[in-house]
């Protein structure tokens, strides 16, 4: 298991907020997967959890992170959102001709980056918050993917370019199966990590948080201004970290 490294202890462990559909939500395995990796590690496994059912990604979440963040107290935090999933599938639930479905679809993207660009411009004030971006999964659908596939491509350097992290899922969730006619690469999900055509088993939630939980590992102590502990203090997170999964029963 990769762990984050552990922070000094006269720093307390970084708050983590999840901004989210219903991936993230409550009623889902991925909490208490990611709670369970983040035991005696630098952040704290008490998750502050905004995550909804149906949300999407338009200007009223903006604006609630917005003023989530210009609340905040003068600590450091780490933001993961992981929207617009339903922007997309939305495109689709119409009697309109197929092509129609695409053209919005495209153009739902194309919004979703500029949504995007809005967060991470808005974040950029706020010296000690740090965003996670996570990649759209891998959707069931074959007339959907292509538009996730398009997102992920575009989303990923407008993260990077503007400070923040960019968490890659989609080669976990899906198989590469070849490349669409403007040179995209093709996926086709995987059935045995989904409980329906959109929603993550307990199986795929596991893998989700590892791949969250190992892209928050990413972000160097420096960046909290904490200490480097001594390797016996390491050692003990570690071993507490360990004992935590191994009373997670198995999947």
């Amino acid at each position: 298991m990769s762990l984050s490294k552990p922070l000094s202890t006269s720093n307390p462990n970084v708050p983590i907020v999840l901004w989210a559909d219903s991936h993230f939500a409550n009623n889902h395995h991925f909490p208490n997967e990611l709670k369970a990796l983040m035991v005696g590690g630098r952040y704290d496994p008490h998750l502050r959890n905004n995550s909804v059912g149906g949300r999407t990604l338009n200007d009223t979440f903006v604006n609630q992170l917005k003023q989530f963040l210009s609340a905040q107290d003068d600590k450091h935090y780490v933001h993961v959102v992981f929207l617009g999933g339903n922007n997309i599938r939305r495109c689709f639930r119409s009697d309109a001709p197929i092509q129609v479905k695409n053209i919005r679809a495209s153009e739902t993207v194309d919004e979703l980056i500029e949504g995007y660009k809005k967060i991470l411009e808005i974040a950029k004030p706020f010296a000690k918050t740090k965003l996670v971006i996570v990649s759209p999964l891998t959707s069931a659908n074959s007339e959907h993917e292509p538009h996730f596939e398009r997102f992920a491509n575009l989303l990923r350097p407008i993260t990077a370019q503007n400070g923040a992290i960019f968490c890659e899922i989609r080669d976990t969730f899906g198989s590469k199966v070849g490349f669409y006619e403007n040179g995209l690469v093709k996926r086709v999900f995987r059935p045995d990590l989904f409980q329906d055509d959109v929603h993550l088993n307990r199986a795929g939630a596991k893998l989700l948080a590892k791949r969250v939980f190992n892209t928050l590992s990413q972000i160097p102590n420096a960046f909290f201004g904490h200490k480097h502990l001594s390797q016996s203090t390491k050692n003990h997170a570690k071993n507490l970290a360990l004992k935590s999964a191994d009373k997670q029963p198995a999947v």
